[in-house]
């Protein structure tokens, strides 16, 4: 416990040899990975289509209460459990061969090619966005895989915890300037009138 009236002194160490871990084009580039696909859990798995899905694709008007609440968990579901059972193969590849960076760049512009054809669904098109969203979020979370698997290489022991950070960080960084993008855009809610 702390005496009242006491002075807190702050100790701050500057570790350069940390800071250097970071400065290196292979971390910088790997961090901002994460910097851009957060993104695409900002607007695809938190913010924007769940809303669009249950208000607009599976709307309440048009298929009952709480039916695009329902397919919208069954949509996420599907998809994590597909790629939780594809993990171990997966992550057997990323954690032994060297086309890591290969099968990071495929599964990545799978998702952006899925997250395309979303643009494609509408009012009624409820199965098509189901299957539309399970493909992009089983592309995004494999990818993952490969994504995490490079942290080994690009760190040692004493900074592993410190580039995960940085990359975590970025993320954050990425996902706030998302939200700061798409806010004019859904300011006013999503509605028909408001996304034609």
């Amino acid at each position: 416990m702390i005496a009242p009236g006491a002075k807190l002194k702050l100790h701050l160490k500057f570790d350069s040899a940390r800071l250097k871990s970071v400065l290196k084009l292979s971390v910088i580039s790997w961090a901002l990975y994460d910097f851009a696909n957060t993104s695409f859990a900002i607007v695809m798995i938190t913010v924007v289509f769940p809303v669009f899905f249950t208000g607009i694709i599976a709307n309440e008007a048009m298929y009952g209460k709480n039916f695009g609440d329902l397919m919208w968990g069954a949509s996420s579901g599907i998809s994590m459990l597909i790629a939780a059972a594809c993990a171990p193969v997966f992550g057997a590849i990323a954690d032994t061969t060297r086309s890591k960076n290969r099968f990071l760049v495929i599964l990545t512009t799978l998702s952006i090619i899925c997250c395309f054809f979303l643009y494609f669904t509408g009012e009624g098109t409820v199965v098509k966005a189901m299957l539309i969203f399970i493909a992009a979020n089983f592309f995004y979370q494999t990818s993952m895989l490969f994504y995490n698997s490079f942290l080994p290489e690009l760190s040692d022991k004493t900074s592993v915890g410190f580039v995960s950070g940085f990359g975590f960080a970025l993320g954050y960084v990425g996902g706030l300037l998302m939200l700061l993008i798409i806010y004019p855009l859904i300011a006013k809610g999503i509605i028909d009138t408001n996304i034609s």
